[in-house]
């Protein structure tokens, strides 16, 4: 069990650091020691939102389009 509680850790810290902009999706899977995808569901059922949309870059990309 002491293995699952650091993985548990590893995980928070790497959620943590992700939704303070410091990583991303994919470099906070690979230091929680997950996959993308389980990274992507550990988001999901803490209510984290998945994607972020900065809408400044959102306009430009509508512009271009």
């Amino acid at each position: 069990m002491h293995a699952e509680s650091e993985r548990e850790t590893s995980l928070e810290g790497a959620i943590d650091w992700f939704r303070r902009g410091l990583v991303s999706q994919g470099r906070a899977a690979e230091l929680a020691g997950v996959s993308l995808t389980a990274f992507i569901d550990a988001l999901a059922a803490r209510k984290i939102d998945v994607l972020s949309v900065d809408v400044d870059e959102l306009r430009v990309e509508v512009e271009r389009a």
